[in-house]
């Protein structure tokens, strides 16, 4: 019995054909998005950003200033360059930007800006991957688990184990989602009901930097509910994302930095810790709530434990040395505790106000940006008290930047192990690999020497004309204040941005595109897939060190 073949030269030809344009395709694909995870990374955020630059430059997303419509590509009073700058920092959660958002940007504007927030906080990957999960959950189809899905989501914003990236992106984003709505309604009665007032200019011919309210001028929020429920989700969002935008006033949070406004700070103060610990670690105390319900243990992991013990450690440094400085320069007129209130700048309760104030802003500048003073009344000595923080920002896998809390804790560990003569690194009764140590110490390394170049080129593109400058001249301090913000993604500013030339704007968006990135993923982007002597070991030889 002869069995005949149905397939024709015709469909072999077709599925060869099929065939090649697949091919043809995937090389494309792997040209522009990347062949390895950090590539793809690297790529896909920068898409984004220069897509939302070009959103942000449109005029339907801008206002109009005396009468003139602004348009980002007609360079009328705004730029490309600054929208790049604007978008960057939002993607990358920092909040630094050189124009006043919501006199620049209308309602659309401010909208497109808060997906650009919400995108590169939960992270652009695990967002789309977590919404996707929910229309097919929806739909009630099964949604296959993808071994490259889950290393991408693993390196963006998941934890330790590769098989709970997606319980960790499902779980946090939930309680994120959920922490956004409820701070969302807080904020909404703050903003309505706590009396609020734009700030006076800043007083230059006495060294004074702390503007006051003009009682006169209510902020457009203060007793219309509507607006101020559109103020606190923007607000909620940036907060948790650690952004540090804001669509309150000219100047930040500084209507609330008095009495009743202690109120809105100590929430926001509650949210933006919540956003600085990170995924893993949220995802880690729900599984522990929901294993203690059961009647079962769930012990934390190494990680958690580390970073929460440094985060905490480094809060609580910040808080002691900045309460110090100022205090010890309480009869300074520059200084926060010194400063002279003539115009109700504190308040009624003026001690209480100061010092809290000072405990706002400290624990604010490790990653959020929304600062409730001119950061130039702080002492000289507490500005680099903030660059410090700023510099080691908040947890891994969270929406902080910076070196991260674990790196630093290691390189201390490290070297305590090294003091005590011990061979291996041993923290918390667990055995760290060395090759971790040194790529802690590499990231250190690099990040000194990114910030501080960083600084030099910044510099050099401020005005020399020394009447520009609020502050009539450029410290290192005060420069490298603004680098450590971008590289941290803080936000918090010398209002040096605004009078940078396009250079010193570059460098910024650089360094808070790798800050958003991570200095390992900036790396590997730019490495080859296969790199030379990858697996070739060749004889060891040792080298004096000292």
């Amino acid at each position: 019995m002869t069995i005949k073949d149905s397939t024709t030269n015709s469909d072999i030809v077709g599925n060869s054909y099929l065939d090649s344009l697949k091919k043809i395709g995937s090389k494309i694909s792997r040209f522009i998005v990347g062949s390895t995870i950090p590539k793809v990374m690297f790529r896909v955020y920068f898409l984004i950003i220069i897509l939302g630059a070009i959103l942000l430059c449109c005029p339907c997303s801008l206002q109009k200033i005396d009468g003139v419509q602004l348009d980002g590509f007609k360079n009328k009073n705004f730029n490309f360059l600054q929208a790049l700058f604007i978008a960057c920092s939002g993607f990358s959660n920092t909040g630094l930007t050189p124009v006043v958002i919501f006199k620049y940007f209308n309602w659309f504007g401010q909208f497109i800006l808060l997906i650009i927030i919400e995108i590169g906080g939960m992270g652009a990957f695990a967002l789309s991957f977590w919404v996707w999960c929910l229309i097919k959950k929806i739909f009630r189809r099964i949604e296959k688990k993808n071994i490259k899905i889950l290393q991408i989501l693993q390196s963006e914003r998941g934890g330790n184990c590769l098989s709970d990236s997606f319980r960790v992106i499902s779980i946090a984003f939930t309680f994120l989602f959920c922490i956004q709505i409820i701070f969302a309604f807080i904020y909404s009665f703050c903003f309505c009901f706590i009396p609020a007032y734009q700030q006076k200019g800043i007083d230059e011919n006495n060294g004074n930097f702390i503007s006051y309210n003009d009682y006169t001028q209510p902020l457009k929020s203060f007793g219309n509910y509507g607006y101020s429920l559109w103020v606190a989700l923007f607000s909620s969002v940036s907060v948790v994302n650690n952004a540090g935008f804001d669509i309150i006033s000219t100047s930040s949070l500084s209507p609330y930095r008095n009495d009743l406004g202690t109120i809105l700070q100590f929430f926001i103060m509650i949210e933006l810790i919540i956003g600085g610990l990170g995924h893993f670690i949220i995802f880690e105390f729900v599984e522990k709530i929901r294993y203690k319900r059961k009647g079962l243990s769930y012990r934390l992991s190494l990680f958690t434990k580390l970073s929460l013990f440094m985060y905490i450690f480094v809060g609580l440094i910040g808080l002691l040395f900045s309460f110090w400085f100022e205090l010890f320069e309480k009869n300074n007129p520059k200084s926060i505790i010194g400063f002279e209130c003539k115009n109700f700048e504190f308040g009624k309760n003026v001690m209480y106000n100061k010092c809290f104030c000072i405990f706002y802003n400290v624990v604010e500048c490790r990653s959020l940006g929304m600062n409730s003073i001119d950061c130039r009344a702080l002492s000289e000595w507490s500005k680099w008290v903030f660059n410090i923080s700023m510099l080691i920002g908040g947890a891994p896998s969270s929406t902080a930047g910076g070196i991260r809390v674990t790196t630093i804790a290691l390189i201390f560990v490290t070297i305590w192990n090294k003091l005590c003569g011990r061979k291996e690194i041993i923290f918390f009764n667990h055995t760290i690999d060395k090759n971790i140590a040194i790529e802690a110490f590499m990231l250190l390394v690099i990040s000194i020497i990114l910030v501080f170049f960083g600084t030099l080129i910044f510099w050099s593109s401020l005005p020399s004309d020394p009447t520009l400058s609020i502050q009539k001249k450029y410290t290192f301090t005060d420069v490298f204040f603004e680098s450590a913000s971008a590289f941290g993604t803080v936000g918090v500013s010398m209002s040096y941005t605004s009078i940078a030339k396009w250079w010193g704007l570059l460098t910024l968006t650089i360094l808070m595109f790798i800050g958003q990135l991570g200095i390992t993923n900036t790396l590997l982007s730019w490495t080859k897939n296969k790199p030379k002597y990858d697996n070739v070991i060749f004889s060891y030889e040792s080298i004096k060190l000292q």
